[in-house]
């Protein structure tokens, strides 16, 4: 286990796992790791490794600045196969400049880090995040509040729409980005 970083909120990392299995959960997020697989994570909070026999991993830090926080959150703990087309230029990548790191000048770090963090972006982990759009706040808010309410019978779609300050009509747009009607989260 390892806690929370002090004085940290966000600190992006890459598990790759070389040898061995190791099974990740963080905040609500569970994921395997096997060889030849490889997950991110934010160091900077709470979490679990347990790992089965012996393994060999490569850790990966990422600069705070590299990623949003926010999209971060959303590829965080799902493990990508390196055997995938979108997900093994990443991973070769990170193996490689591990091999070549004793021959790097230091000079050459800061190329190679941009070199991965451009390659972060086309993992399927990525694409999927691309793919589901976030929640928005008012969204999220509005679906408290119904949940919270469903033993209310004056709960219906203009009441969450009053209860945002916003029109029911601009509320059911927010919804239909996701795929719902406000009427049917009710339902």
């Amino acid at each position: 286990r390892r806690q929370a970083v002090p004085g940290k909120r966000f600190l992006p990392v890459a598990i790759y796992q070389l040898s061995g299995t190791t099974h990740l959960t963080q905040g609500d997020r569970h994921c395997s790791l096997e060889p030849e697989t490889f997950a991110f994570l934010n160091a900077a909070e709470p979490l679990e490794l347990d790992h089965l026999g012996n393994f060999e991993q490569l850790y990966l830090q990422f600069p705070e600045h590299a990623f949003k926080p926010g999209e971060f959150r959303r590829v965080s703990s799902i493990a990508m196969e390196a055997q995938t087309a979108t997900d093994r230029p990443l991973f070769e990548c990170a193996k490689n400049l591990w091999q070549a790191a004793p021959a790097l000048d230091t000079f050459d770090h800061w190329p190679a880090i941009n070199a991965l963090i451009s390659l972060c972006n086309i993992t399927s982990a990525f694409q999927q995040a691309r793919r589901d759009p976030e929640l928005s706040i008012r969204v999220e808010r509005a679906m408290a509040y119904i949940e919270n309410r469903l033993g209310n019978e004056r709960l219906n779609a203009q009441s969450v729409a009053d209860a945002q300050g916003v029109s029911r009509r601009y509320l059911d747009e927010l919804f239909s980005r996701f795929g719902h009607r406000i009427e049917t989260w009710i339902w």
